[in-house]
């Protein structure tokens, strides 16, 4: 629907990733974005309406990335975006930049649209694991949105 790549596409090339930072010690990032209360557009705006917010997301988000970068649909209403070459500075920026350009597009038939995003980085040093970066971006999520949505959290390290 969203024309992102799916899930299953995302493995290899994290994977891929993971190995290059394991190698050379590259930062590697990830950012989970999630649309806030898109059942609530879907309840008064209807599903099509949802289904267009979903897609131009994916838009947006596409439009706000590096060729280096891989956007993903990750469920629902959320999406992965895979940040090769970025370090903790570098994906606070980028995922305040899609928050902010998200919340000042114009959404229409909805109105205004804002996402949460969390975000985890591979440490130098350290081995990294998908399903680690996955759980600390997804932690760092479940804190923006209940920190009141429209913001960014940085993952917490967890240990390996």
């Amino acid at each position: 629907m969203t024309g992102l790549a799916n899930r299953r596409a995302l493995q290899p090339r994290l994977a891929a990733e993971l190995s290059r930072h394991d190698r050379s010690g590259q930062a590697l990032a990830v950012l989970l974005v999630d649309v806030d209360h898109l059942k609530r557009v879907n309840d008064h705006h209807g599903h099509a309406a949802g289904d267009e917010v979903l897609r131009s997301m994916a838009a947006v988000l596409a439009a706000s990335c590096r060729r280096s970068d891989l956007v993903v649909r990750f469920g629902g209403e959320g999406f992965l975006l895979l940040l090769p070459e970025t370090g903790e500075g570098g994906a606070e920026q980028a995922a305040d930049k899609l928050r902010t350009a998200v919340a000042a597009r114009p959404w229409p038939p909805v109105g205004q649209v804002t996402v949460s995003i969390g975000y985890s980085v591979t440490v130098i040093g350290e081995p990294a694991s998908a399903d680690r970066l996955i759980a600390q971006a997804e932690a760092a999520l479940y804190r923006a949105k209940a920190n009141g949505r429209n913001c960014v959290e940085s993952g917490v390290r967890l240990p390996a």
